[in-house]
This record gives structure tokens, C-alpha cells and sequence, in this order.
């Protein structure tokens, strides 16, 4: 239970530094980009740690799934998610620049 309860405030720092971030400034940007980052890394890492455990209790090492694959796989995949959202919406107003 205490692991869910730190999974979940993970997810909603994440969320709050991703939706929350307002402004044109560059860390504002990153912000948003981390937030998105988190995201991911939080919900890859929730998929492949619970998901071998629900579905194959008996395989001995499946949570390292979540923890060696998963789990950065997600953060990166939400590092490019946060980025391109960012790169276009710098092209819709370039003037914020």
C-alpha cells in the first residue's frame, strides 16, 4: 500500500508540474516537459512492476520489468511527448519566444 501511495503522489507532482507551469519562460517549458516526463516514467513504471506480478505471480523477477524497462521507457517516451508539445507550441506563436 505505502508503495502505491508514493506512486500516486509521484503522478501527481507530475501532473501539477506538467499543467500547472504557466508562462513563456524556458523553465516553465522544462517544467511542463518534466511534468510529462514523470508521467510516463511514473505509468511505465506502475504498468511493468504490477502488471507481471497480476498476470504471472510465479515469475520470480517479473516487477524488474517495471523497474529496468518500462519505467524509463515511459519517462523517455514522456520526455518526447513534453518536448514536441513544446516545440509546437513555440511554432504556433513564435513570438513568445
Amino acid at each position: 500500500m505505502r508503495v502505491l501511495s508514493i506512486l500516486l503522489l509521484v503522478f501527481l507532482v507530475g501532473y501539477a508540474l506538467s499543467f500547472r507551469a504557466e508562462g513563456t519562460s524556458w523553465v516553465a517549458a522544462v517544467r511542463r516537459t518534466l511534468g510529462w516526463a514523470a508521467i510516463g516514467g511514473v505509468t511505465g513504471f506502475v504498468i511493468g512492476f504490477v502488471g507481471p506480478m497480476l498476470f504471472r505471480p510465479d515469475a520470480a523477477q517479473g516487477p524488474l520489468l517495471g523497474v529496468f524497462l518500462t519505467g524509463p521507457a515511459g519517462f523517455v517516451l514522456g520526455l518526447v511527448v513534453g518536448i514536441v508539445r513544446e516545440v509546437r507550441a513555440r511554432m504556433r506563436a513564435p513570438d513568445l519566444l
